[in-house]
């Protein structure tokens, strides 16, 4: 009985844990859209920027035509997202050739 109830806590804690992974959280840093990659620094770390990110790839594409650049930085933005680790990826990196080891899934802006 004991053995049922330590493991019934064990998958709760497990379960709680998750949850506090998956809960998004507000993030404020800089964007970097270029060729092949679109990355969000936050906290000095580079994150490949998932998600609903076509929320900044238009405001991207808004400033490459008037600047007529491709390379594009967006500071202070401010997102609402779930920092997505290796593991959540099964093993496998993020963006191109699995660069990035972990990722920001883009919810919303703030």
């Amino acid at each position: 009985m004991a053995k049922i109830l330590l493991a019934g806590c064990i998958l709760l804690a497990g379960a709680c844990f998750h949850k506090a992974q998956a809960d998004a959280e507000q993030m404020k840093g800089s964007v970097h859209f270029s060729f092949e990659r679109a990355e969000f620094v936050y906290q000095n770390q580079a994150y490949y920027l998932a998600g609903n990110s076509r929320l900044l790839a238009d405001e991207a594409a808004r400033i490459r035509a008037g600047q007529n650049a491709y390379n594009v930085t967006l500071n202070d933005v401010c997102i609402n997202g779930r920092i997505l680790t290796k593991a959540q990826n099964n093993g496998n990196g993020f963006g191109p050739l699995g660069r990035y080891n972990q990722a920001v899934a883009v919810e919303s802006l703030c």
